[in-house]
């Protein structure tokens, strides 16, 4: 899927903000030249550490917690599981019950 970059980003800073079809939306930070992805926006925006006092990082932050909110709480339907191992966790029977000892 097409990331979702941060308006604000410059040669210092980069942030994307990814969203999957499968699995964890995630951000992408790249600052002082180092890569991190984080799932958590609150993560996200902590990466910038001392900086995250400037009024462009409370930005950041922002807008890493209002795209968090779009995109990442989406819950799907999910589709029962009807696979043989799920029917075997719902019994409630140990496997011991129908077994006889032989003395």
């Amino acid at each position: 899927m097409k990331p979702i970059d941060y308006p604000g980003n410059t040669p210092g800073l980069m942030v994307q903000y990814n969203r999957m079809r499968e699995g964890p939306n995630y951000f992408m930070i790249y600052y002082k030249n180092r890569s991190v992805l984080r799932q958590d926006p609150k993560d996200a925006w902590r990466v910038t550490g001392y900086a995250k006092f400037t009024a462009s990082s409370q930005e950041l932050k922002q807008w890493c917690i209002d795209i968090h909110d779009k995109y990442g709480h989406v819950e799907e339907e999910a589709r029962k599981d009807t696979s043989f191992a799920s029917e075997v966790q719902q019994e409630h029977e140990e496997p011991n019950d129908n077994t006889k000892m032989i003395t």
